[in-house]
């Protein structure tokens, strides 16, 4: 029996391919939209003496978009290049500010945790070892990043005189006539 005219030959890059997991479509959507979204603004912020890192970030993740729809192992990669240039210049312009980190880094955490989840689907996949390594820590991060949220950070305490309440008559409560509860 003779193979079809039209089979793949098993040396071929294309032998190898892998059909592409619905969530990895989605990601890579989300992601060229979101490089779009982001370089484009970006580029505007630049324009007027802003950071160049929405540039950058923006870029990289319409490669990554664009290299994940192709079911390609590089666009995991291009990500995880983003993902740290954004952690390094989250540190460098925000400091220990924790405030000022989250903006920045929840929703490149978010997809992480998701592309790390979806490693094992890809061409020439990473194992799933690595895959849910890389979920767990990222998922940490993020419950680490929720619960700090209810700790108090930078000011917790009034400074400085404040003035006395006000009754509805006028005049401030005093000890022999306390502030009372409206009717």
């Amino acid at each position: 029996m003779s193979a079809s005219p039209h089979a793949i030959p098993p040396d071929s890059p294309s032998a190898t391919r892998r059909p592409r997991h619905g969530l990895v479509t989605l990601l890579s959507i989300v992601l060229v939209l979101l490089g779009v979204v982001l370089g484009g603004l970006g580029a505007w912020l630049a324009t007027l003496g802003g950071s160049w890192y929405y540039v950058l970030a923006g870029a990289g993740l319409l490669v990554s978009g664009v290299l994940l729809w192709g079911n390609r192992r590089a666009g995991a990669l291009w990500f995880g290049a983003v993902f740290v240039g954004t952690l390094l210049w989250t540190a460098w312009e925000s400091g220990s500010d924790y405030w000022r980190w989250v903006p920045r880094l929840g929703l490149i955490v978010g997809i992480g945790f998701v592309l790390a989840l979806l490693l094992p689907t890809l061409d020439r996949p990473f194992t799933r070892r690595l895959s849910r390594s890389l979920a767990g820590v990222l998922a940490v991060v993020f419950v680490a990043a929720f619960v700090l949220a209810f700790v108090p950070h930078g000011i917790t305490a009034a400074r400085g005189d404040f003035p006395e309440p006000v009754t509805s008559a006028g005049l401030a409560p005093t000890a022999d006539a306390p502030l009372q509860p409206a009717d």
